[in-house]
């Protein structure tokens, strides 16, 4: 009998399956009779895990939370930055970090709010460090079995990174046409700490798929960004990833027309 992991890692293998997977994230079901029931008649589950910790030397991080409201403060030897996330009613305590209602945090204020505050943003990009975290990969194939596939999950691409976590989107536009040296210095930063540490640690976790964090819309990444910042990432990644016999999966759930012309040679797939 064929089983929905089979068939899922069939169906993106680019082969054909005995009859299409059904498969649905399991944060979004409710556990119990019903999914149970599901899951026996052949709905397969996708789990992602991250194969990784992350932590930045030299720096102290002070966080502060308040009614719906998280400040966080990294103070390194070149200055101090701050942010300011709004969360919902239970964060941290139901799955993957989310609220109740499965939301994350969303910023209210960035790292960086003037120019000086790139140096402090250089220091902690210059300063991340990646380890090896298998353990919540390894539990989660053991609970699963075979009734789907754990995806090890990475962060945000370096440039999507800067775009989404560390720079607010006016800024960041404005700095990509007035300081785009300073915008490009983190992202090679970053993306070099990715491809000597982070991207081996995922290259050898026990999962078969591993996808990079993206969030990708045309709206926001337009072809010649995506083309310049993004596009050579998921090279480096797949270079890394597919010696390993590794499949990388990259999140992309925005408006995507516009991009088609990007991806027309899929070899970083």
């Amino acid at each position: 009998m064929i089983t929905p992991r089979e068939r899922i890692l069939t169906a993106l293998r680019g082969d054909l399956p005995d009859r299409l997977p059904i498969v649905a994230l399991d944060r979004h079901l409710i556990q119990g009779e019903k999914e149970r029931e599901a899951r026996n008649r052949g709905l397969g589950l996708l789990c992602n895990r991250p194969c990784y910790t992350e932590s930045i030397s030299d720096t102290e991080i002070i966080t502060k939370s308040g009614p719906g409201t998280q400040i966080r403060t990294y103070n390194t030897p070149v200055g101090s930055v701050t942010e300011v996330l709004s969360q919902g009613v239970g964060y941290g305590q139901a799955s993957f970090g989310r609220d109740w209602v499965g939301l994350v945090p969303r910023r209210k204020e960035f790292m960086v709010k003037k120019p000086e505050d790139y140096k402090v943003l250089k220091f902690i990009v210059e300063n991340m460090h990646f380890k090896p975290y298998y353990y919540a990969i390894e539990d989660q194939m053991k609970r699963l079995g075979d009734d789907g596939i754990v995806v090890a999950t990475l962060p945000y691409e370096p440039m999507q990174r800067v775009l989404i976590e560390f720079v607010e989107w006016r800024r960041f536009y404005t700095d990509l046409i007035k300081n785009r040296g300073t915008l490009e210095e983190i992202y090679q930063i970053l993306e070099k700490r990715y491809e000597e540490e982070l991207f081996p640690i995922a290259a050898n976790c026990p999962s078969e798929v591993v996808m990079v964090g993206a969030n990708i819309d045309s709206i926001l990444v337009n072809p010649p960004l995506f083309e310049k910042y993004y596009l050579p990432t998921y090279t480096k990644c797949a270079e890394i990833m597919h010696p390993k016999g590794k499949m990388l999966n990259v999140h992309m759930d925005g408006r995507l027309k516009v991009s088609l012309n990007s991806w027309q040679d899929p070899s970083w797939m």
